[in-house]
Formats: C-alpha cells, structure tokens, sequence
C-alpha cells in the first residue's frame, strides 16, 4: 500500500539492491527527501543536503548519524512502528519539504562540519598510534 500511496500521491521512487554506488549517489544527489535505513544512504544524503526520515531496525547506526544532526535529522522513526506513525511521519516529510533549499544548505554545512572533525580526529588517532608518548600538536590544540 505504502508504495502505490508513494507512487501515485507523491512521484515516490523505491530503489533495491540493482543500483551500484554511483547510480546510489546520483539518485540521492537530485532527491528531493530521502527515506531510509539504511547507515550509508542516510550519510550520503546528508552530503548532499537531502532531507532524510531514517528507520530504526536492528541497527543503531542511524539513530547515531541523526544524533550527529540534532534538529535537522531528527527524529529516526521505529520502522517496526511504521503504521502507527503513519501521520508524524508523513508531517515529518512535509516539514523537511517546507525547508527547500534553506533547510538543505544547513545539512550540507553541517555535513562539511562533521567531516572536518572526522579528519582531525583521525590524524589524532594516527598520531597517538604512532607514538603515544608525544602527542600531535593539533591533539593538544583540540582541549581533548
């Protein structure tokens, strides 16, 4: 029901395990909202600003990335719990919707962010791998 309701209500596109990497990050780059969950497409589409709803299951490494988020990704919905949260989700999207490119602009900034800190903290890492005795420069300059 849910994919004729997507398919003829809001021009919704499902997509299995037949796309490769690049078709994956292409369909993502031109979404307009995403709904997955999925660990890699819900990062993937935060690169590229798309607003995503993001689905518990037996994982939680989504609810992880939408924590990194704050407001702008939350919240992940118990995809267990989908049918009883028919109508919060579905204001979910509208509201991600209602953003346009604003609301994408802040995702991206915010990805860009989180990428930054994932680079310094591994050339923290790196460098105390190397030699824990004498901490990298930056390490110290972090306040970590």
């Amino acid at each position: 029901m849910i994919g004729l309701l997507g398919e003829e209500m809001c021009d919704a596109r499902f997509y299995g395990r037949e796309l490769g990497v690049n078709e994956v990050l292409e369909v993502l780059r031109s979404a307009a909202l995403q709904l997955s969950g999925r660990y890699h497409h819900f990062i993937f589409g935060a690169l590229w600003g798309v607003p995503s709803i993001g689905f518990s299951a037996m994982s939680h490494k989504v609810q992880g990335v939408a924590e990194w988020f704050g407001p702008l990704l939350k919240p992940v919905r118990n995809s267990t719990m989908l049918g009883m949260e028919w109508e919060e989700t579905l204001a979910q999207a509208e509201s991600y919707l209602a953003g346009g490119a604003s609301l994408r602009l802040q995702i991206a900034h915010r990805s860009r962010e989180l990428g930054e800190l994932t680079r310094r903290y591994g050339a923290i890492a790196a460098s105390l791998a190397s030699d824990p005795a004498e901490p990298n420069p930056e390490w110290k300059a972090s306040g970590l």
